[in-house]
């Protein structure tokens, strides 16, 4: 993912990504957001959710690892506090509805893609698909 997207989701959602700078003998951020630029607005949408549930107190979420494998958009959380009655499931629907939403968004362009094999597993639109980026 490019700079200036990176540099938002850090700054816009910082109890989130606190685990950025972390080295890599405590977290798998280190290496940044493993994926291309298209699921950009996926990433972000589901980082407002986290973030808005951080904020109500009543959990803490952080994000240990933002990648692509076999074609979608793998999100990994922690979670490192949670009250008693919070349903804690709702964190992992969220992230569950934004893997699976990433295998219909092109990763390069964020347009309208699907899951091509190739020499590597990935989820193209047609254009990018053509321009060689499996």
């Amino acid at each position: 993912m490019n700079a200036e997207h990176t540099s938002h989701l850090l700054e816009s959602y910082p109890k989130l990504y606190v685990q950025y700078d972390r080295p890599l003998t405590e977290t798998a951020m280190c290496w940044g957001f493993e994926c291309g630029d298209g699921w950009y607005k996926i990433i972000d949408d589901l980082s407002r959710q986290l973030e808005w549930l951080n904020n109500t107190g009543a959990i803490r979420v952080e994000a240990i690892q933002v990648k692509e494998k076999y074609g979608t958009l793998c999100f990994y959380t922690s979670i490192i506090r949670c009250d008693d009655d919070f349903p804690a499931d709702m964190v992992w629907a969220l992230t569950d509805y934004a893997e699976a939403s990433s295998a219909y968004v092109c990763e390069e362009c964020g347009g309208m893609g699907k899951t091509r094999d190739g020499s590597w597993i990935r989820t193209l639109c047609d254009d990018c698909y053509a321009k060689g980026m499996s």
